[in-house]
């Protein structure tokens, strides 16, 4: 497994880096790309497929349309007095009326060229139309002269006639010189099914037809036709295909089935597309054929280009694997050459991993995701809309109040005035629960439902807050209404119905009766201030300004600073029900000592204050280990104290559990990373406490507490231990002098060595190497 490549050896980790980058490509490639690859392409055919039948089906509907207006004139025509077979007579008069009445019918429809009547019965002779009177033969034989269609063909379709009919586009000869295309819809006249007495002509030209037709092929090749309810073809249009295509398509069109909107249907080799579609008006068929690979190019198109920026990825994917592989062995590559200059590591090793080969070189090295009613408020809801709010927020003269209001429909000619708020106690679950439609039509339904409760005490005016978190209620009260009881019952009402009907909680605060409308907005004050206490107090109440006023205007001041330090040494010391208990007890006192609400507030935003600075503290910077509990903080507005104990209580939890995982792990690993070290380096003379707690960016007295909690020695004593044995192995083996070998192993000062190897040995160096040579010559065991 060697391979020479930018002057260095790869070895096995090399190939295992890139190797895994690879297959991470790979697998992000077919899972991305297969998701994208089938919903975006199905998507996209379906999205073709869809185009065309709308196209289609716009020219079904104006046929649809079309063959309607002319059945819809021919239901006119038979009701027409001056039509009638008894009023036409053969005199000027008469026949110019007539072809005028006619004309008018044919100038309301500019889809036929010609309109005829043909009273077989009274006139069988002659045909009334828009343009004139003809002869029924010199009609068929020079006007409009049909190839294979005249007067007794006309007969014979009057005679067994029972309902419209329209034929075939063909070649007809104008005035025995212009050939022209055209087609005839046949109505019968009559006073009902039974008895017929005429029928109505309509001469359609191709172009008429083909101006709405054309848009089912666009620039496409292929065929589109027309098939009348007896599924004879009434008209044809083809683009740029061949005939004998044709044959085998027409074949399929007229014997296939026709219960399928969408068929395929292989020709010589290739297959053509079908899209059929009937009318439920008259039972003619729409159909459309063009060739499946034209049909479908764009999408065909779209997958190849999507394969070769698959394919283009994923070689740019590999370069950058090699580039990111090769960027992280170039450490190793660097260590182990390194590694070669101190160790005796041989050629056969090379076979072996890289993390392998610096284990046994330097020992333990290696480690570590609409709206239905959106012109609900018309002009008129929405002027008094902004001039209540302009009356509640103050910006409103009393004197101008009456003309202001004279076209807003609204009306304050009551005698005393108050202000009520009503807060939905979950906003947030309505609009995840409904659709923003909904959400509008259930907001409507609540203002006017207040509205119309008001009217049992006076009259109200309801708007939305500007927040959308509930709705502000001006209230006009009768004379004898000015009690405060009469408010606190229709907030009582409204709010039973806003639970049995909507599912809503809502809290409502109550401000102050006045007699001058001048101080609606002192009253609004009020009721905002009291449905505030709905954080003490908790949701779904009725909350009143006077009962609440007297509690505002206490001088209580407590703050909890002591509980807040213990709040951050318990989650600093993973204690979560030492941190649960605490805010519990502090928002037990705010309850019970009946603090102001702006106090409270405040005290339970430095708590969230706390929790914050401990956890920027903690240096704590994924995202992931709160699980989100801290992005939840953050993004709330709390509408209880519960609410808020709760998010705090869990969020709290995690953080000691969490806290605690980090610390167990954490200091296992770094008591290693310190053996690891002092190893290295215990004959470095300048190794010290400071030296080593500022490798590892810790202080002192924390690296001398973990030591000694895991290793159940201190370090310095381990230091003297190692070096105490380094020097008994040189003293041992070797004949340098002592001063040497105590400066080899990390010492300085050669009495302070001296007095320590002593203390340990109970000799002095030199009497240790006379002892330790001596029992070795004698054949002794060696100390």
């Amino acid at each position: 497994m060697r391979a020479k490549w930018l002057g260095g050896t790869m070895r096995l980790r090399f190939y295992k880096y890139f190797l895994s980058y690879v297959a991470v490509i790979v697998v992000l490639l077919l899972i991305v790309g297969g998701i994208v690859y089938k919903g975006f392409f199905t998507t996209l055919s379906a999205e073709v497929q869809d185009h065309t039948i709308a196209n289609l089906t716009g020219i079904k509907d104006t046929m649809d349309t079309k063959i309607s207006e002319m059945n819809r004139m021919a239901l006119q025509i038979s009701s027409d007095p001056v039509l009638t077979p008894f009023m036409i007579e053969e005199n000027g008069y008469a026949l110019n009326r007539t072809v005028k009445e006619l004309k008018t019918y044919k100038s309301t429809n500019m889809f036929i060229r010609d309109l005829l009547i043909y009273y077989p019965t009274q006139h069988s002779d002659r045909l009334y139309g828009s343009s004139g009177t003809y002869d029924a033969d010199d009609f068929f034989g020079y006007v409009y002269k049909f190839k294979d269609w005249s007067k007794p063909n006309l007969d014979a379709i009057f005679s067994g006639m029972k309902a419209p009919m329209m034929r075939p586009l063909e070649t007809v000869m104008v005035n025995g010189v212009n050939p022209m295309q055209l087609s005839v819809y046949i109505h019968p006249l009559s006073i009902n099914r039974e008895n017929r007495y005429g029928m109505l002509l309509f001469l359609i030209e191709e172009s008429s037809v083909r101006s709405i037709a054309q848009a089912a092929l666009q620039h496409y090749d292929g065929f589109m036709y027309i098939l009348n309810e007896r599924n004879e073809q009434v008209f044809r249009l083809a683009n740029g295909e061949r005939d004998e295509a044709e044959t085998a398509i027409s074949q399929r069109i007229m014997n296939g089935p026709t219960d399928k909107t969408v068929d395929t249907l292989p020709v010589k080799g290739r297959n053509y597309s079908i899209i059929r579609l009937q009318s439920g008006y008259n039972h003619w068929s729409y159909i459309t054929v063009m060739p499946t690979d034209q049909f479908m190019g764009k999408v065909e198109r779209s997958r190849l280009l999507f394969l070769y920026t698959i394919a283009a990825v994923f070689l740019i994917g590999l370069v950058m694997a090699f580039a990111l592989s090769l960027n992280n062995y170039r450490p190793l590559q660097r260590l182990i050459t390194k590694l070669k200059t101190q160790y005796s590591i041989h050629d056969s090793a090379r076979q072996t991993d890289e993390y392998e080969l610096i284990f046994h070189a330097v020992g333990e090295i290696n480690r570590e995701k609409e709206g239905l009613l959106h012109r609900l408020n018309a002009q008129g809801a929405a002027l008094k809309e902004k001039h209540l709010l302009s009356l509640l927020y103050g910006r409103m003269k009393p004197e101008n109040v009456e003309e202001t209001f004279a076209h807003s429909n609204v009306v304050l000619d009551k005698p005393f005035f108050t202000v009520l708020i009503f807060l939905i106690d979950d906003s947030g679950k309505l609009k995840q629960t409904q659709t923003e439609s909904m959400q509008l039509i259930v907001r409507y339904s609540l203002l006017k439902m207040i509205e119309d409760l008001s009217l049992e005490s006076g009259a109200g005016y309801g708007i939305e807050l500007p927040d959308n978190r509930g709705f502000v209620l001006l209230l006009n009260l009768n004379e004898g209404f000015d009690h405060v009881r009469h408010p606190a019952e229709l907030a009582a009402k409204a709010k039973e119905l806003f639970r049995q009907y909507a599912g809503l909680s809502v809290t409502a605060g109550i401000g102050g009766i006045y007699g001058d409308i001048g101080k609606t907005y002192q009253s609004f004050l009020e009721a905002g201030q009291a449905a505030r206490y709905r954080f003490i107090q908790g949701g779904d109440r009725v909350i009143l300004y006077e009962d609440i006023q007297h509690h505002d205007q206490k001088g209580i001041f407590w703050h909890p600073l002591e509980q807040e330090s213990e709040i951050a040494r318990a989650i600093k010391g993973g204690r979560s029900d030492e941190a649960e208990a605490i805010i519990r007890d502090i928002i037990a006192n705010i309850v019970h000592r009946q603090i102001p609400l702006r106090a409270a507030e405040l005290i339970c935003f430095d708590i969230v204050n706390t929790i914050l600075k401990t956890f920027i503290e903690l240096e704590i910077q994924s995202a992931e280990q709160s699980d989100g509990g801290l992005e939840d903080l953050l993004a709330a507005e709390f509408e209880t104290m519960e609410e808020m104990e709760c998010m705090l209580i869990g969020l709290c939890r995690h953080l000691c559990s969490y806290i605690g995982k980090a610390t167990e792990g954490k200091q296992t690993g770094l008591t290693e990373k310190i053996l690891a070290y002092i190893t290295d380096h215990y004959c470095d003379h300048s190794l010290s406490l400071d030296n080593i707690s500022g490798q590892f960016g810790l202080s002192p007295s924390y690296v001398t507490r973990l030591f000694k909690e895991t290793s159940g020695q201190s370090l310095m004593r381990y230091i003297d231990g190692m070096r105490m044995n380094k020097a008994k192995e040189l003293l041992r083996s070797s004949d340098a002098p002592l001063k040497d070998i105590i400066h080899e192993v990390g010492y300085i000062d050669a009495t302070n060595f001296i007095r320590k190897f002593k203390k340990n040995e109970g000799l002095t160096p030199i009497q240790y190497r006379t002892v330790v040579r001596a029992d070795h010559t004698e054949g002794g065991i060696s100390l």
